[in-house]
């Protein structure tokens, strides 16, 4: 029998148990910076004097779910914007709007384009390859 938490490693013929923690860290910072580094998968929160907090392991798509968390969320984001933010909040809202409006067209435009050109090799009678081209 294990104690909870506790898991055993096997390692030639020797058992060791690793520990399980759940850890929270809260941290205070004022006036701050948030970004995402894609090429580190990094989520890093900046105060003025570049203190900074790195989360590792975030990818592309762990962002967009923090975006749709934050602004789809039954608790909305915006809820909490004081009225001295809001003139800043809503610049960056229509920014948010906007590159958002421009991914869809493009990738509607993407479509587009792969459904004309699928067209133009059935009128050529060129058949496609079910299956995906290899390239080295």
């Amino acid at each position: 029998m294990h104690d909870e938490g506790l898991t055993p490693f096997v390692h030639l013929s020797t058992t060791i148990m690793t520990l399980k923690f759940d850890t929270t860290h809260e941290y205070y910072m004022e006036s701050m910076n948030v970004g995402y580094i894609e090429d580190m998968k990094c989520l890093f929160v900046q105060d003025t004097d570049e203190n900074t907090v790195n989360i590792n392991g975030v990818d592309a798509d762990d962002m967009i779910r923090l975006a749709r968390n934050m602004f789809c969320a039954r608790d909305k984001a915006w809820n909490y914007v004081t009225d001295s933010q809001k003139e800043n909040v809503n610049s960056q809202l229509k920014e948010i709007h906007k590159a958002i409006g421009e991914y869809l067209i493009q990738q509607k435009l993407m479509v587009e384009i792969e459904s004309l050109h699928e067209k133009a090799l059935a009128e050529q009678g060129v058949k496609k390859d079910p299956s995906p081209a290899y390239t080295a």
